[in-house]
């Protein structure tokens, strides 16, 4: 994550939704290791009590996304619909387990996937 003050931001819909087809190339070559990061970034922003993530997805991009809080589930969603196409369903479980975690507003130091190996087993 970065300050956003140092970097023009746009929204992260126009580089995480396949809109077009510079996008959905972008998302086919590069889409797990984006994804998993954005996902990891917006739970560690969740955690540190952060209003928005920036980040900067790719070096020759001249813009930095932004993803707002109130988006958050909606980027993990993004994710989540990646990751099942791709029929990674451990990375599913993992994007689960942080949707719940902000969803239930879990605090730090709570185990985030006990819930889930509850429902599981």
């Amino acid at each position: 994550m970065i300050n956003n003050n140092l970097l023009a931001t746009t929204s992260w819909r126009n580089y995480l939704l396949p809109r077009n087809k510079r996008v959905k190339n972008f998302l086919k070559q590069r889409g797990a290791d984006v994804l998993w990061q954005v996902c990891q970034n917006i739970h560690e922003a969740y955690r540190d009590k952060r209003s928005e993530v920036v980040i900067l997805i790719h070096p020759n991009l001249s813009h930095a996304i932004l993803i707002p809080q109130k988006d958050y589930i909606e980027v993990l969603d993004v994710g989540l619909k990646y990751f099942t196409k791709q029929e990674n369903y451990e990375k599913c479980i993992k994007i689960n387990a942080i949707k719940i975690d902000i969803k239930e507003k879990r605090e730090l130091g709570k185990p985030i996937y006990d819930k889930i190996k509850r429902d599981i087993l």
